[in-house]
């Protein structure tokens, strides 16, 4: 029997280099972002914290049997 649990409370980070990377920055590229950007970026990133509640989900399994083989 699988008793199923759900994570409420849970903490998501978003991560301001990937959304930076997915505006066309990188770390690699020339092209850095001016303070602008960086400010609009930072705003929204807070903002998109209200429009999601993260969650987990997860059960507990009995393991019958583990080999080493593939």
């Amino acid at each position: 029997m699988r008793d199923t649990k759900i994570i409420k409370d849970t903490k998501l980070n978003i991560a301001r280099e990937e959304a930076l990377r997915y505006q066309g920055y990188s770390k690699k590229k020339v092209k850095k972002p001016n303070q602008n950007i960086l400010q609009i970026t930072e705003e929204e990133i807070n903002r998109g914290y209200s429009l999601f509640k993260p969650r987990g989900i997860y059960s507990l399994i009995k393991i019958t049997c583990f080999t080493s083989k593939g």
